[in-house]
């Protein structure tokens, strides 16, 4: 399709389609579940075991993808947190 051969009325009903897709699009994004999941411990929880770990992580199936990106995933700590 041609911009240039459109009618300006096609012309605009093209870019109001547009908008209307990217509005519908932001809505499903706002509405939809977190991607993000955190998981929080506190120090209360068994300060000792805390320290000196091991820690047992947890995942599910992954594919390819998700694997790599588990795999470079930098776990931190912040010990300063106070409650």
């Amino acid at each position: 399709m041609r911009l240039y051969a459109l009618h300006k009325r096609q012309f605009v009903a093209v870019f109001v389609l547009f908008f209307i897709c990217l509005f519908i699009t932001i809505l499903i994004g706002i509405a939809g579940p977190s991607v993000i999941i955190q998981s929080s411990y506190y120090k209360s929880e068994d300060q000792q075991k805390q320290i000196s770990g091991p820690y047992k992580l947890e995942a599910s199936n992954l594919d390819k993808f998700h694997q790599r990106l588990w795999l470079t995933m930098k776990t931190t700590t912040d010990s300063n947190v106070r409650r």
